[in-house]
């Protein structure tokens, strides 16, 4: 059994949350998440040793529609923290990279095969997630196109270049 329950409060959804006091709290999903940034800010200061006031959080693509995006970032801005909500455009970034490597080393552009880039896009995302733990990954396709075996390395310190901006 979950320790809430959801509730209709003038057409939004909202959850019944038991405190630890066994008090009964009404609660908004805006405030639960910036409970959870709260917490999040907190323990990122006390790892890296210094205040932060942005982060990004990245999620598979079309998985929040615009209003749980502001939400998001609305929560965020409760706690002190701008929000960069994404997670395609890293995986964008990635592949672009990949289909430039493509081209240098194969002399051929893969971009217009559809089923090839569907693949790379996803072998992608596994490497941003890898990355998160890791400071290395190898984004690797075995055939993906012409038979030829794809495999390069990707540091987390490439991806952090290619996707400066989006910091």
């Amino acid at each position: 059994m979950l320790p809430f329950k959801v509730v209709n409060q003038g057409g939004k959804p909202y959850l019944t949350v038991e405190m630890k006091s066994s008090k009964i709290k009404l609660m908004s999903p805006k405030e639960i998440i910036s409970m959870m940034l709260k917490g999040i800010k907190q323990k990122a200061k006390s790892h890296l040793g210094m205040e932060i006031e942005e982060v990004v959080l990245t999620h598979p693509a079309f998985t929040f529609s615009n209003a749980q995006v502001q939400t998001i970032q609305d929560a965020g801005a409760i706690v002190g923290l701008k929000v960069n909500v994404g997670g395609e455009d890293f995986d964008h970034r990635v592949m672009d990279y990949c289909l430039n490597l493509i081209k240098n080393k194969y002399n051929r552009d893969i971009s217009g095969d559809k089923q090839a880039v569907t693949r790379l896009i996803k072998e992608c995302e596994k490497a941003k997630k890898v990355l998160c733990d890791q400071p290395r990954v190898d984004v690797k396709i075995d055939s993906l196109f012409d038979g030829v075996d794809f495999s390069e390395p990707l540091s987390r310190e490439t991806f952090k270049e290619l996707n400066m901006d989006l910091f």
